[in-house]
């Protein structure tokens, strides 16, 4: 019995991974552990709760005169609060997290400053064809970073699906000057703010129980590295874990264009 509870496999906070790492970030956190907590957490919460409350405002679900009580949100929330966790994932070696959390907290600074500040220097007649061209501009780069979730967890790869679906829409409703199209963006960004609260939640949950609780299954390669099960605290354990790091760094060299 004594035994048994003294080989028992205790899990490491390095082991509870950010969902948002890729490949390499994994790989580093096998030889580094991690010196700030986890920063998507703050990242998904910042970016679900103003995307849910103006998926209803664009469903026209509640009157679009409600809109300006998510401006607030937008700015210290969605904006300072996602821009903040991106610097954090800076700090953790992540640089998927640094460019979505990042991104799209500038993303909602950008919104917000030109509600307030630009709008008005828009024609009406051109406002559609404005706001369409900043939508769909945002969408190339969620695209991206959809393509590249393709080595993080699932939850984040369906976070970027709907965001390139939802950024599309309002683009493409705003340049047609279509209700209906701009209704179906609500209603994505309604399932999207959904998905991102989900994400948040296995997160914290999962990190606070210490096991996994609500799943979020990771894609690709990560799973390889998430799963490893050499003992802790020996010397072979660093050396397999230096090995699979520097193997992962030369790869991804390799994968560039050769002279």
């Amino acid at each position: 019995m004594a035994s048994d509870t003294f080989n028992r496999r205790m899990i490491r906070a390095d082991e509870l991974q950010d969902p948002t790492a890729g490949d390499l970030a994994r790989a580093l956190t096998r030889t580094q552990a991690p010196t700030v907590a986890d920063p998507a957490v703050l990242g998904l919460a910042a970016f679900a709760l103003p995307t849910f409350m103006l998926g209803f405002v664009n469903a026209e679900i509640v009157n679009k005169n409600a809109a300006p009580v998510v401006f607030g949100l937008m700015l210290f929330y969605a904006g300072i609060g996602q821009l903040l966790a991106g610097m954090w994932e800076f700090r953790r070696n992540n640089s998927f997290g640094t460019v979505a959390f990042g991104s799209f907290g500038l993303f909602y600074l950008s919104l917000w400053a030109f509600f307030h500040f630009y709008e008005k220097e828009v024609p009406p007649a051109q406002l559609g064809d404005s706001l369409g061209l900043f939508f769909v501009c945002w969408a190339v780069l969620a695209a991206i970073l959809w393509v590249a979730s393709f080595h993080t967890t699932l939850v984040i790869n369906l976070i970027f699906l709907l965001t390139t679906a939802l950024l599309t829409a309002l683009g493409i409703g705003n340049f047609i000057d279509n209700t209906t199209v701009l209704h179906v963006g609500g209603y994505i960004g309604i399932a999207l703010g959904l998905v991102g609260w989900y994400g948040c939640a296995s997160t914290l949950v999962n990190e606070t129980f210490g096991r996994t609780v609500i799943p979020n299954p990771c894609l690709g390669r990560a799973c390889e590295l998430a799963v490893e099960s050499e003992p802790y605290g020996d010397d072979s354990r660093q050396e397999q874990s230096a090995r699979t790091s520097h193997r992962m760094t030369a790869e991804a060299g390799s994968s560039g264009p050769s002279r």
